[in-house]
């Protein structure tokens, strides 16, 4: 009788690490990482992830991009919060427009993804919609202004738009979290901003 071939086993995940973000748990595991060349492409290295989990109303109850918001943004001293799925965050324009150009270390942009959504969260604040994809650039700009050089901005939704080399900023992560079935994957992306890029560059946006 042949004998079969060895079945090739994951060595266990140890060393668990646990932190909290925001009144949220999170477990920092070993995960898998795709590379597509061992040189950077750009110029710089670009880190891409792909993982499951179940979908979640809050992107950022998922154990996967919790993680990932743990690993990057540390003890978030420094950090704006515009999560649109948190009351407490406020309204995220006006967030951002509390602090000074270049104040701030990082920024999570977590906005309404679909018009509805949009809807719906601006009036929720007593503001009015006029229907418009400015919105959102008004928001990815003011975000911009507010990230010092070298910071960070951490975009959740279902695109790799980020705020873009226009706004002066280079892209070193993307996490993909695939839901199966119907679900659309929600994407990740961690952009730093360009060391020589001014504090305020909105008037250079093309």
């Amino acid at each position: 009788m042949p004998r079969m071939a060895k079945r090739e086993t994951r060595p266990p995940i140890t060393n668990y690490a646990y932190r909290v973000v925001r009144g949220r748990m999170a477990t920092a595991t070993p995960q898998h990482v795709v590379r597509f060349s061992s040189e950077p492409l750009f110029g710089y290295e670009q880190r891409i992830q792909r993982v499951w989990a179940m979908p979640k109303s809050d992107a950022t109850r998922m154990q996967p991009v919790n993680q990932l918001l743990v690993e990057e943004m540390g003890d978030d001293e420094g950090w704006v919060d515009t999560l649109f799925s948190s009351p407490r965050s406020g309204y995220a324009p006006d967030a951002l427009r509390l602090h000074p150009s270049g104040a701030m270390d990082g920024v999570v942009l977590n906005p309404p993804i679909t018009f509805k959504q949009a809807e719906r969260y601006i009036k929720s604040f007593g503001k009015t919609w006029d229907g418009r994809t400015s919105w959102w650039k008004v928001l990815k700009d003011e975000a911009s202004r507010v990230i010092r050089p070298g910071g960070k901005c951490i975009s959740i939704g279902w695109d790799s738009n980020g705020l873009g080399k226009n706004r002066g900023f280079l892209m070193e992560r993307i996490l993909i979290v695939a839901h199966g079935g119907h679900w659309r994957d929600t994407l990740v992306l961690v952009e730093r901003k360009d060391e020589n890029a001014p504090a305020d560059n909105r008037d250079e946006l093309v």
